[in-house]
């Protein structure tokens, strides 16, 4: 595997001038809702957005609403059919899921934001044996200009940047949402047709879960789609059935990366909105990440109103290209 800092290197170039960056995007701050590095705090809520209605950043401005449009519907369309086409990598062999995890928060250094980011791969054996491994921390001021105000202080190691990186537990299923614990057989198996695939994750799903159906099902459907070798077919079965749910709405262009904007999005949610980002031509999932909706989050999150202020993007999955790590102790 390719070392953490050359991986982060290439995906997350330095953070420029905050003027600079107001006339790319809207800045980022912050943390979610998933499972956390374990040196970061995640604490995060999300709502329903009215029906097919999403706001929507505008680059340098606040906000703007507005509907899910034929062409994004088209996009998607494109995008599902595209990941069905293609089957997931031999099953034979081992399969790995790689992303960088990135968060913008307040420093304790003062007052200014910081940018923290760490690789996390996903190992998967033959028999569905599976271990997440994150990568070392890296931390780096995310507005040069309040951080020299702030007398420029050392990040490290207050921040937790620089430790080795940390293994979760092996496990032999894939803990996937309350209720929904799948051995690789049954993840493998999951219907591709968007019906028969809602009404077998319903039956995990339970009403004293104190959670609705409807957000127990995205969440279930993050989670496959990030953290499980789910088939293609499978895939864009969810992509359709995530879009279906009510308060989904489909966007064009939203970035993955700065400058990546060849994407059509899932989103949902308020005043923190979840989405899903997925690469248009070839359906390949490209980041999950949360954006703040109206001005108490972004205040909160030291953020403008409409920037996601956390990020899972995504650069690998499928059979891995380096010797994978021994799962013994």
């Amino acid at each position: 595997m390719r070392r953490e800092f050359q991986i982060i290197d290439e995906v997350m170039p330095d953070v420029p001038e905050p003027a600079d960056v107001a006339q790319v995007r809207a800045r980022v701050l912050g943390s979610r809702q998933r499972r956390p590095h374990p040196r970061l705090l995640v604490a995060m809520a999300a709502a329903v957005v009215a029906a097919l209605l999403v706001v929507v950043p505008r680059l340098g401005e606040g906000q703007h609403i507005t509907a899910t449009t034929d062409g994004a519907v088209q996009a998607l369309e494109t995008a599902a059919q595209a990941r069905a086409a293609r089957p997931m990598e031999d099953d034979r062999g081992w399969w790995t899921r790689e992303m960088v995890q990135i968060y913008w928060g307040k420093s304790d250094k003062g007052d200014f934001m910081v940018m923290e980011q760490f690789t996390d791969t996903l190992w998967v054996d033959p028999t569905g044996r599976n271990m997440e491994e994150y990568g070392a921390s890296t931390v780096k001021p995310a507005d040069e200009a309040a951080w020299r105000l702030a007398g420029s202080p050392k990040l490290c190691p207050a921040q937790g940047c620089g430790q080795k990186g940390v293994r979760q537990p092996v496990r032999d299923t894939f803990q996937l949402a309350k209720g929904l614990d799948l051995t690789l057989a049954q993840v493998k198996g999951l219907p591709t047709e968007v019906e028969a695939l809602r009404a077998a994750l319903l039956a995990y799903y339970a009403p004293y879960l104190e959670i609705d159906q409807d957000t127990w099902l995205w969440g279930a459907g993050e989670r496959l789609l990030l953290d499980a070798p789910t088939s293609g077919g499978t895939r864009a079965a969810l992509y359709r059935l995530l879009a279906a749910l009510p308060g989904t709405a489909l966007v064009e262009g939203v970035e993955a990366l700065p400058g990546f904007t060849d994407t059509i999005a899932l989103v949902r949610g308020a005043p923190v909105q979840e989405q899903i980002v997925i690469h248009r031509r070839s359906g390949d999932l490209a980041a999950v990440q949360d954006v703040a909706l109206d001005a108490a989050v972004a205040a909160e999150r030291m953020v403008g109103v409409g920037a996601p202020f956390q990020r899972f993007f995504l650069y690998g999955m499928g059979m891995p290209s380096d010797p994978p790590p021994s799962f013994e102790p």
